[in-house]
Protein backbone atom coordinates (compact mmCIF):
# COMPACT_ATOMS: atom_id res chain seq x y z
CA UNK A 1 0.00 0.00 0.00
CA UNK A 2 1.31 3.45 -0.95
CA UNK A 3 0.73 5.14 2.42
CA UNK A 4 1.68 8.61 1.17
CA UNK A 5 -0.87 8.42 -1.69
CA UNK A 6 -3.73 7.10 0.45
CA UNK A 7 -2.89 9.37 3.34
CA UNK A 8 -3.45 12.34 1.00
CA UNK A 9 -6.78 10.95 -0.21
CA UNK A 10 -7.99 10.29 3.33
CA UNK A 11 -6.92 13.75 4.41
CA UNK A 12 -8.98 15.23 1.56
CA UNK A 13 -11.93 13.07 2.64
CA UNK A 14 -11.61 14.39 6.20
CA UNK A 15 -11.52 17.96 5.01
CA UNK A 16 -14.60 17.49 2.83
CA UNK A 17 -16.50 15.60 5.54
CA UNK A 18 -15.67 18.27 8.08
CA UNK A 19 -17.00 20.97 5.76
CA UNK A 20 -20.23 19.03 5.21
CA UNK A 21 -20.68 18.54 8.96
CA UNK A 22 -20.22 22.27 9.40
CA UNK A 23 -22.98 22.71 6.84
CA UNK A 24 -25.22 20.53 9.04
CA UNK A 25 -25.40 17.50 6.71
CA UNK A 26 -26.04 14.69 9.30
CA UNK A 27 -24.85 11.81 7.08
CA UNK A 28 -21.41 13.41 6.84
CA UNK A 29 -20.67 12.64 10.50
CA UNK A 30 -20.05 8.96 9.83
CA UNK A 31 -17.69 9.91 6.98
CA UNK A 32 -15.74 12.16 9.32
CA UNK A 33 -15.46 9.38 11.89
CA UNK A 34 -14.31 6.93 9.22
CA UNK A 35 -11.61 9.20 7.83
CA UNK A 36 -10.23 9.94 11.31
CA UNK A 37 -9.93 6.22 12.00
CA UNK A 38 -8.22 5.64 8.63
CA UNK A 39 -5.72 8.41 9.25
CA UNK A 40 -5.01 7.05 12.73
CA UNK A 41 -4.10 3.72 11.12
CA UNK A 42 -1.58 5.50 8.90
CA UNK A 43 -0.25 7.56 11.80
CA UNK A 44 0.27 5.15 14.72
CA UNK A 45 0.27 6.85 18.10
CA UNK A 46 3.69 7.71 19.58
CA UNK A 47 3.73 9.11 23.05
CA UNK A 48 7.32 9.43 24.15
CA UNK A 49 10.25 11.75 23.47
CA UNK A 50 13.24 10.15 25.21
CA UNK A 51 15.41 13.31 25.18
CA UNK A 52 18.44 13.62 27.45
CA UNK A 53 19.29 10.68 29.68
CA UNK A 54 22.87 11.09 30.98
CA UNK A 55 24.81 14.21 32.00
CA UNK A 56 28.36 14.74 33.34
CA UNK A 57 29.60 17.95 34.98
CA UNK A 58 33.14 19.21 35.55
CA UNK A 59 34.87 21.57 37.97
CA UNK A 60 36.37 24.48 36.00
CA UNK A 61 38.84 26.75 37.87
CA UNK A 62 37.87 30.39 37.41
CA UNK A 63 40.27 32.62 35.47
CA UNK A 64 39.94 36.28 34.60
CA UNK A 65 38.25 36.66 31.23
CA UNK A 66 37.51 32.94 30.89
CA UNK A 67 39.22 30.51 28.53
CA UNK A 68 39.85 30.73 24.81
CA UNK A 69 39.77 26.97 24.16
CA UNK A 70 38.34 23.72 25.48
CA UNK A 71 38.24 20.07 24.41
CA UNK A 72 36.71 16.77 25.46
CA UNK A 73 36.85 13.18 24.19
CA UNK A 74 34.16 10.61 23.46
CA UNK A 75 34.33 6.99 22.32
CA UNK A 76 31.16 5.13 21.33
CA UNK A 77 31.79 1.44 21.99
CA UNK A 78 28.28 0.32 21.02
CA UNK A 79 26.46 2.41 18.45
CA UNK A 80 22.65 2.31 18.29
CA UNK A 81 22.50 1.38 14.61
CA UNK A 82 19.35 1.73 12.51
CA UNK A 83 17.15 4.66 13.59
CA UNK A 84 19.66 5.46 16.30
CA UNK A 85 18.71 9.16 16.66
CA UNK A 86 21.41 9.56 19.32
CA UNK A 87 23.58 12.59 20.15
CA UNK A 88 26.79 12.47 22.22
CA UNK A 89 27.52 16.09 23.08
CA UNK A 90 29.90 18.39 24.92
CA UNK A 91 28.11 21.55 26.05
CA UNK A 92 29.99 24.75 26.92
CA UNK A 93 29.13 28.14 28.36
CA UNK A 94 30.63 31.60 28.32
CA UNK A 95 30.84 33.94 31.28
CA UNK A 96 27.75 35.88 30.18
CA UNK A 97 25.58 32.75 30.30
CA UNK A 98 25.40 32.07 26.55
CA UNK A 99 26.98 28.95 25.14
CA UNK A 100 26.66 26.08 22.71
CA UNK A 101 27.45 22.46 22.06
CA UNK A 102 29.64 20.24 19.90
CA UNK A 103 29.46 16.50 19.29
CA UNK A 104 28.45 13.68 17.00
CA UNK A 105 25.14 12.16 16.03
CA UNK A 106 23.81 8.99 14.51
CA UNK A 107 20.49 9.27 12.71
CA UNK A 108 20.37 5.73 11.33
CA UNK A 109 22.75 2.90 10.52
CA UNK A 110 24.71 4.95 8.00
CA UNK A 111 23.89 8.65 8.49
CA UNK A 112 26.43 10.14 10.88
CA UNK A 113 27.34 13.80 11.39
CA UNK A 114 29.44 16.13 13.53
CA UNK A 115 27.70 19.27 14.77
CA UNK A 116 28.83 22.58 16.31
CA UNK A 117 26.38 25.24 17.52
CA UNK A 118 26.41 28.53 19.47
CA UNK A 119 23.37 30.37 20.77
CA UNK A 120 23.00 34.09 20.00
CA UNK A 121 25.69 33.87 17.30
CA UNK A 122 25.49 36.40 14.47
CA UNK A 123 26.94 34.52 11.48
CA UNK A 124 29.44 32.00 10.19
CA UNK A 125 32.47 31.65 7.95
CA UNK A 126 32.19 29.92 4.60
CA UNK A 127 34.18 26.81 3.76
CA UNK A 128 35.05 23.54 5.52
CA UNK A 129 32.25 21.82 3.56
CA UNK A 130 29.99 22.74 6.44
CA UNK A 131 26.25 23.25 6.27
CA UNK A 132 25.71 26.25 8.56
CA UNK A 133 22.38 27.95 9.22
CA UNK A 134 20.46 29.90 11.82
CA UNK A 135 18.71 27.94 14.54
CA UNK A 136 15.18 26.76 13.96
CA UNK A 137 12.94 26.03 16.93
CA UNK A 138 15.46 26.30 19.78
CA UNK A 139 16.09 30.02 20.14
CA UNK A 140 18.47 32.15 18.11
CA UNK A 141 21.98 31.22 17.06
CA UNK A 142 23.98 29.33 14.45
CA UNK A 143 24.49 25.60 13.89
CA UNK A 144 27.09 23.98 11.58
CA UNK A 145 26.98 20.34 10.50
CA UNK A 146 29.26 18.12 8.41
CA UNK A 147 28.81 14.56 7.21
CA UNK A 148 31.30 12.62 9.32
CA UNK A 149 31.40 8.79 9.16
CA UNK A 150 32.73 8.30 12.69
CA UNK A 151 33.71 4.74 13.57
CA UNK A 152 32.45 2.69 16.47
CA UNK A 153 35.33 2.12 18.88
CA UNK A 154 37.46 5.12 17.80
CA UNK A 155 38.07 7.92 20.27
CA UNK A 156 37.23 11.44 19.08
CA UNK A 157 38.32 14.78 20.50
CA UNK A 158 35.96 17.73 20.13
CA UNK A 159 37.58 21.16 20.44
CA UNK A 160 36.20 24.70 20.60
CA UNK A 161 38.69 27.56 20.21
CA UNK A 162 38.68 31.26 19.49
CA UNK A 163 40.37 31.82 16.13
CA UNK A 164 40.03 35.59 15.62
CA UNK A 165 38.72 38.78 17.19
CA UNK A 166 37.85 42.11 15.61
CA UNK A 167 36.03 45.27 16.55
CA UNK A 168 32.78 43.66 15.43
CA UNK A 169 33.12 39.92 15.95
CA UNK A 170 34.82 37.04 17.68
CA UNK A 171 35.11 33.85 15.68
CA UNK A 172 35.05 30.43 17.35
CA UNK A 173 35.93 27.20 15.53
CA UNK A 174 34.59 23.75 16.29
CA UNK A 175 36.85 20.81 15.39
CA UNK A 176 36.78 17.02 15.57
CA UNK A 177 39.95 14.88 15.73
CA UNK A 178 40.00 11.12 15.25
CA UNK A 179 42.61 10.14 17.84
CA UNK A 180 43.02 6.74 16.14
CA UNK A 181 44.28 8.37 12.94
CA UNK A 182 45.34 11.84 14.13
CA UNK A 183 43.23 13.59 11.48
CA UNK A 184 41.43 16.83 12.38
CA UNK A 185 38.44 18.35 10.59
CA UNK A 186 36.90 21.76 11.20
CA UNK A 187 33.13 21.49 11.55
CA UNK A 188 32.61 25.22 11.17
CA UNK A 189 33.57 28.71 12.32
CA UNK A 190 30.84 30.72 14.03
CA UNK A 191 30.87 34.49 14.52
CA UNK A 192 29.56 36.28 17.58
CA UNK A 193 29.16 39.83 18.66
CA UNK A 194 32.16 40.94 20.73
CA UNK A 195 32.26 39.34 24.17
CA UNK A 196 34.10 40.52 27.25
CA UNK A 197 34.30 36.97 28.67
CA UNK A 198 35.57 33.57 27.50
CA UNK A 199 34.59 29.98 28.23
CA UNK A 200 33.75 29.24 31.85
CA UNK A 201 32.09 25.81 32.11
CA UNK A 202 31.63 22.49 30.33
CA UNK A 203 29.39 19.44 30.62
CA UNK A 204 28.57 16.39 28.50
CA UNK A 205 25.33 14.58 27.77
CA UNK A 206 23.68 11.76 25.83
CA UNK A 207 20.36 12.43 24.14
CA UNK A 208 17.95 10.49 21.97
CA UNK A 209 16.28 13.07 19.73
CA UNK A 210 13.62 10.93 18.00
CA UNK A 211 10.47 13.01 17.52
CA UNK A 212 7.27 12.98 15.52
CA UNK A 213 6.59 9.66 13.81
CA UNK A 214 9.93 8.31 15.11
CA UNK A 215 8.93 8.64 18.76
CA UNK A 216 8.77 5.54 20.92
CA UNK A 217 5.76 4.11 22.70
CA UNK A 218 8.00 3.19 25.65
CA UNK A 219 11.57 3.73 26.85
CA UNK A 220 12.29 0.04 26.30
CA UNK A 221 12.25 0.75 22.55
CA UNK A 222 15.12 3.28 22.72
CA UNK A 223 18.11 1.73 20.90
CA UNK A 224 20.96 0.49 23.09
CA UNK A 225 24.08 2.66 23.06
CA UNK A 226 27.29 2.78 25.12
CA UNK A 227 29.88 5.58 25.23
CA UNK A 228 32.86 6.68 27.31
CA UNK A 229 33.46 10.39 27.96
CA UNK A 230 36.96 11.46 29.02
CA UNK A 231 39.75 14.01 28.64
CA UNK A 232 37.80 17.22 29.33
CA UNK A 233 40.15 20.24 29.30
CA UNK A 234 39.97 24.01 29.56
CA UNK A 235 42.95 26.05 28.39
CA UNK A 236 44.93 22.82 28.03
CA UNK A 237 44.47 21.80 31.69
CA UNK A 238 42.63 18.60 32.63
CA UNK A 239 39.32 18.96 34.45
CA UNK A 240 37.93 16.87 37.30
CA UNK A 241 34.45 15.37 37.18
CA UNK A 242 32.16 17.01 39.74
CA UNK A 243 29.23 14.66 39.21
CA UNK A 244 27.19 12.51 36.86
CA UNK A 245 23.48 11.84 36.71
CA UNK A 246 20.68 10.19 34.78
CA UNK A 247 17.58 12.26 34.10
CA UNK A 248 14.61 12.83 31.82
CA UNK A 249 11.72 10.72 30.59
CA UNK A 250 13.87 7.62 30.12
CA UNK A 251 16.20 7.92 33.12
CA UNK A 252 15.27 4.37 34.31
CA UNK A 253 16.90 2.80 31.22
CA UNK A 254 20.11 4.84 31.55
CA UNK A 255 23.17 4.26 33.71
CA UNK A 256 26.19 6.48 34.35
CA UNK A 257 29.30 6.18 36.48
CA UNK A 258 32.70 7.85 36.57
CA UNK A 259 36.07 6.45 37.58
CA UNK A 260 38.68 8.21 39.75
CA UNK A 261 40.66 9.13 36.62
CA UNK A 262 37.64 11.06 35.26
CA UNK A 263 36.37 8.63 32.66
CA UNK A 264 32.58 8.54 32.59
CA UNK A 265 30.59 5.65 31.16
CA UNK A 266 27.12 6.33 29.73
CA UNK A 267 24.92 3.32 29.02
CA UNK A 268 21.47 3.49 27.43
CA UNK A 269 19.28 0.37 27.43
CA UNK A 270 22.39 -1.77 27.84
CA UNK A 271 22.10 -4.26 30.68
CA UNK A 272 24.70 -6.76 31.89
CA UNK A 273 23.80 -10.36 32.72
CA UNK A 274 22.05 -10.58 36.08
CA UNK A 275 23.26 -12.75 38.92
CA UNK A 276 26.23 -15.08 38.58
CA UNK A 277 27.38 -16.36 35.21
CA UNK A 278 30.44 -17.56 33.28
CA UNK A 279 31.97 -16.15 30.09
CA UNK A 280 32.47 -18.68 27.33
CA UNK A 281 34.52 -18.06 24.19
CA UNK A 282 32.93 -19.54 21.05
CA UNK A 283 36.11 -20.76 19.37
CA UNK A 284 36.40 -23.94 21.49
CA UNK A 285 33.55 -23.33 23.96
CA UNK A 286 35.96 -22.83 26.86
CA UNK A 287 35.35 -20.50 29.81
CA UNK A 288 37.33 -17.76 31.52
CA UNK A 289 39.10 -19.31 34.51
CA UNK A 290 41.70 -18.10 37.01
CA UNK A 291 43.22 -21.58 36.80
CA UNK A 292 43.31 -23.33 40.14
CA UNK A 293 42.86 -20.28 42.34
CA UNK A 294 45.60 -18.23 40.72
CA UNK A 295 45.52 -14.61 39.64
CA UNK A 296 46.09 -14.98 35.88
CA UNK A 297 43.09 -15.46 33.60
CA UNK A 298 43.03 -18.33 31.11
CA UNK A 299 40.63 -20.73 29.39
CA UNK A 300 39.37 -23.99 30.85
CA UNK A 301 36.53 -26.46 30.55
CA UNK A 302 33.31 -24.78 31.68
CA UNK A 303 32.08 -25.95 35.06
CA UNK A 304 29.06 -24.55 36.88
CA UNK A 305 29.74 -23.30 40.40
CA UNK A 306 33.51 -23.12 39.88
CA UNK A 307 34.81 -20.21 41.99
CA UNK A 308 37.55 -19.51 39.43
CA UNK A 309 34.95 -19.10 36.66
CA UNK A 310 31.93 -17.57 38.40
CA UNK A 311 31.51 -13.89 37.49
CA UNK A 312 29.08 -11.09 38.32
CA UNK A 313 28.87 -7.57 36.88
CA UNK A 314 28.75 -4.72 39.40
CA UNK A 315 27.04 -1.34 39.05
CA UNK A 316 30.36 0.26 38.05
CA UNK A 317 31.21 -2.26 35.34
CA UNK A 318 33.52 -4.57 37.29
CA UNK A 319 33.71 -8.24 36.35
CA UNK A 320 33.91 -9.60 39.86
CA UNK A 321 34.71 -13.11 41.01
CA UNK A 322 32.16 -13.08 43.85
CA UNK A 323 33.23 -16.41 45.31
CA UNK A 324 36.81 -15.16 45.57
CA UNK A 325 36.26 -11.47 46.36
CA UNK A 326 38.38 -10.30 43.40
CA UNK A 327 37.84 -8.43 40.13
CA UNK A 328 39.26 -8.85 36.62
CA UNK A 329 41.77 -6.16 35.70
CA UNK A 330 42.77 -5.23 32.14
CA UNK A 331 46.08 -3.88 30.95
CA UNK A 332 47.90 -2.85 27.76
CA UNK A 333 47.58 -4.86 24.58
CA UNK A 334 49.04 -8.35 24.83
CA UNK A 335 49.18 -8.43 28.63
CA UNK A 336 47.32 -11.19 30.49
CA UNK A 337 44.18 -10.20 32.41
CA UNK A 338 44.53 -10.78 36.15
CA UNK A 339 42.29 -11.09 39.22
CA UNK A 340 43.03 -8.30 41.69
CA UNK A 341 41.49 -6.70 44.77
CA UNK A 342 38.39 -4.84 43.60
CA UNK A 343 38.63 -1.08 43.13
CA UNK A 344 36.80 1.71 41.29
CA UNK A 345 39.77 2.22 38.94
CA UNK A 346 39.01 2.37 35.22
CA UNK A 347 41.12 -0.69 34.38
CA UNK A 348 38.56 -2.78 36.26
CA UNK A 349 35.60 -1.28 34.37
CA UNK A 350 34.34 -3.27 31.36
CA UNK A 351 31.64 -2.16 28.91
CA UNK A 352 29.95 -3.76 25.86
CA UNK A 353 31.79 -3.35 22.59
CA UNK A 354 29.96 -3.53 19.24
CA UNK A 355 27.11 -6.05 19.10
CA UNK A 356 29.17 -9.22 19.25
CA UNK A 357 29.51 -9.86 22.98
CA UNK A 358 32.96 -8.25 23.08
CA UNK A 359 34.03 -6.41 26.24
CA UNK A 360 36.03 -3.20 26.29
CA UNK A 361 38.24 -2.15 29.21
CA UNK A 362 37.63 1.52 30.03
CA UNK A 363 41.10 2.25 31.42
CA UNK A 364 43.31 0.06 29.23
CA UNK A 365 41.26 0.83 26.10
CA UNK A 366 41.60 -2.78 24.97
CA UNK A 367 39.25 -5.75 24.57
CA UNK A 368 39.01 -9.08 26.40
CA UNK A 369 40.76 -11.53 24.07
CA UNK A 370 41.40 -15.27 23.98
CA UNK A 371 45.03 -15.81 22.96
CA UNK A 372 46.94 -18.88 21.71
CA UNK A 373 44.20 -20.20 19.45
CA UNK A 374 41.75 -20.21 22.38
CA UNK A 375 42.81 -23.75 23.31
CA UNK A 376 42.62 -25.34 26.76
CA UNK A 377 44.94 -23.46 29.12
CA UNK A 378 45.51 -20.51 26.75
CA UNK A 379 45.82 -17.11 28.39
CA UNK A 380 43.08 -14.48 28.25
CA UNK A 381 44.56 -11.08 27.60
CA UNK A 382 43.80 -7.44 26.97
CA UNK A 383 44.24 -6.80 23.26
CA UNK A 384 43.50 -4.18 20.63
CA UNK A 385 39.84 -4.49 19.65
CA UNK A 386 39.42 -6.41 16.39
CA UNK A 387 35.86 -7.75 16.74
CA UNK A 388 37.23 -11.20 15.85
CA UNK A 389 35.71 -14.41 17.20
CA UNK A 390 38.50 -14.54 19.80
CA UNK A 391 36.87 -11.48 21.37
CA UNK A 392 33.29 -12.77 21.27
CA UNK A 393 32.00 -13.91 24.66
CA UNK A 394 28.71 -15.49 25.71
CA UNK A 395 27.33 -15.43 29.24
CA UNK A 396 26.32 -18.92 30.35
CA UNK A 397 24.77 -20.03 33.69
Amino acid sequence: MNQRKYKGLFALLCKSSSALVDERWPKAKWLLTLCVLLLAGLNPAHALIAGGMVSNNYTVPAVAGGYTNMSADVRVTKEPGTNGNTFWSTQFFYGDGTGGYIGMQQNDGSTKIAIFSIWNATGWSSGYNANCSNFGGEGSGVSCKVAYPWVQGHKYRFSVLKTSSSALNETWAGQITDLSTGTTQTIGEIQQGVKAVGLTSVSQFVENFAQGSEQYSSCSQVPAAVAIFSGAQMGGSALKVSGTQTYGNCAPIAQSYCTPDDRCVALVNSSAPTGNYRLMNGINNLCNDTLSGGSSLGLWTCAAGNADQTLATTSIGQLSLPLRGLCLQGSSSGVQVTAQACSANSNQAWVPYASSGALFNVGAETCLDAAGGAILGAKVQSYSCTDSAYQHWVAVP
